[in-house]
């Protein structure tokens, strides 16, 4: 099964019909439940719907109700902040990637907020999917300042700069001599990793740079789609082997080969 990943501009194109019509959105699910092809989901797509408030409380709904007709809530991918320092740790610790996906009492959380969401035409706004969305928002500047040190790290480095980087990564959640011991070049081979410290090395990114679905891409998909020539660019640069990236248009033409 081909995974992809879109980012919220993606879902928001589809939704609104921008750019597309009704029938590839139709080719589009008959790819997804056909099983051809899954569509990630990320915390942070709900968080952009629900906190923006930019609708009335029934587009609100048709929105999610939208999104959840192509992504499931039952594989959310975790924040990114949080992806990132949960992938070191595991390489850390065993030398593998760990789970991506969003467990426990937070994905319960958001599971029962977004089904009395719909249940209610989107009167019902519970406290409890409130903030879990609120707490996946406060985690962008962690990420941003952990980027930013990586940046500063890779900057200043005398040899290999997304190595510089990669360790400053690890610095960052107190695992450098673990990593260290397993091989820098092991902990670039994730995907989320290798991200992160593309873009701490990468001087065309303007600061500060939004990278939620980069790195959640990374994290799951094998295609990324995205309408941001900035996010395309790096995820171009980035060399993650086995992540490709199209804009909406290229993606939808290519649809119905995933059936």
């Amino acid at each position: 099964m081909m995974i992809a990943y879109l980012d919220s501009g993606a879902f928001d194109r589809l939704y609104r019909r921008d750019g597309c019509t009704a029938a590839d959105v139709a080719a589009l699910r008959k790819s997804v439940y056909g099983r051809g092809l899954a569509l990630a989901l990320s915390v942070h797509h709900l968080e952009e719907i629900v906190l923006s408030r930019r609708v009335a409380p029934q587009a609100l709904s048709a929105q999610i109700r939208f999104t959840l007709s192509l992504a499931s809530l039952r594989s959310l991918l975790k924040p990114s902040a949080e992806l990132l320092n949960d992938e070191i740790r595991a390489y850390a610790a065993s030398g593998a990637a760990g789970s991506p996906f969003l467990h426990g009492p937070l994905a319960d959380a958001i599971s029962a907020g977004v089904a009395e969401l719909i249940e209610s035409d989107g009167e019902e706004l519970g406290e409890e999917l409130l903030g879990a969305l609120d707490q996946a928002r406060r985690a962008r500047p962690n990420l941003t300042r952990t980027i930013a040190r990586a940046r500063a790290s890779a900057a200043s480095a005398s040899d290999d700069s997304v190595v510089a980087a990669a360790r400053a990564l690890a610095e960052s959640v107190g695992a450098l001599p673990e990593c260290e011991r397993r091989g820098i070049a092991g902990l670039l081979g994730l995907r989320v990793v290798r991200m992160a410290a593309s873009a701490a090395i990468d001087t065309t990114l303007a600061a500060p740079f939004t990278l939620d679905h980069a790195i959640a891409a990374a994290a799951r998909a094998d295609i990324f789609v995205s309408g941001d020539p900035r996010l395309r660019q790096l995820i171009e640069r980035s060399s993650c082997a086995g992540l490709a990236v199209r804009d909406l248009p290229e993606f939808l033409a290519a649809a119905a080969d995933f059936r």
